[in-house]
């Protein structure tokens, strides 16, 4: 189902897409996660005990 058909049936439907790593760049098409973005931005922590 699309937009347009989701549209049709509810009119004050709010659409999005995004990008872990923005619309263009050399990760552009990479996917990514909350546990990525903390590894690269070196803040992951070990949460075994």
């Amino acid at each position: 189902m699309g937009y347009e058909q989701v549209r049709r049936l509810t009119p004050a439907l709010v659409y999005c897409s995004i990008s872990g790593f923005g619309q263009t760049g050399p990760r552009a098409a990479v996917p990514g996660h909350d546990v990525d973005y903390q590894a690269l931005a070196g803040v992951l922590a070990p949460t075994w005990p």
